[in-house]
């Protein structure tokens, strides 16, 4: 095994896919585990890019493979959750993202996919919290701000609502990114329309998390 070529193919694979060529860097990582089948993190990122093609199964076959060699990976945990999600497995990926929080508290992403998760249960006001959680530790996630305004829709909180959709549109405007700030502008006008959305779902103008 030589070290230097696995990890040349995983950073291979990163830029791939950060380029978007997702099956260009599954091809990579899929040669770093065959130089060394032991390498959690060749597991770990291959498991987010089968994610992103919407191979949920292989994603959580990958992240599983991840946690095994490497029990303490909050990437592997985070990435396994989120395709839990995909499949519908909300309770499984509340569990991960748990175990995700416990391992590194002051990371945001697992707070507001475990509010996602919590949502989809049933729990609104334990997904305002951790939206709340995420955004306390990133001030400009909007997309948390988002999903809690949504929350705090269904929760019959307009006024918290519509402070959250316009932090949430005016972060999007700062980072010139139009159609999240139209749509948090078109549920600011749905609740002054008294038509409280119900989606919990992100809007596809939003960025993919990462």
């Amino acid at each position: 095994i030589n070290p230097d070529t696995v990890k040349a193919y995983v950073n291979r694979g990163s830029v791939r896919g950060d380029l978007g060529d997702e099956v260009g860097a599954i091809d990579d990582y899929s040669e770093a585990i065959q130089n060394d089948p032991s390498f959690a993190q060749a597991y770990a990122n291959r498991c987010l890019s089968r994610s992103n093609i919407e191979d949920y199964q292989g994603a959580i076959a990958d992240c599983t493979q991840a946690i095994g060699l490497k029990p303490n990976s909050v990437r592997a945990y985070q990435n396994r959750g989120h395709a839990r999600r995909q499949l519908g497995d909300s309770l499984g990926a509340l569990e991960d993202f748990n175990i995700a929080i416990n391992l590194d508290p002051d990371d945001p992403d697992p707070y507001f996919n475990r509010g996602l998760a919590r949502l989809e249960l049933g729990d609104r006001i334990g997904a305002i919290d951790d939206y709340t959680e995420a955004i306390n530790r990133k001030p400009d996630h909007a997309l948390a701000y988002y999903e809690r305004g949504l929350a705090r829709a269904e929760t019959d909180d307009h006024l918290g609502a519509i402070a959250d959709f316009r932090t949430s549109g005016k972060l999007c405007l700062d980072a010139g990114r139009q159609g999240c700030y139209e749509d948090a502008q078109y549920h600011i006008t749905q609740i002054h329309q008294q038509e409280i959305p119900t989606s919990s779902e992100p809007s596809p103008s939003f960025d993919p998390l990462e």
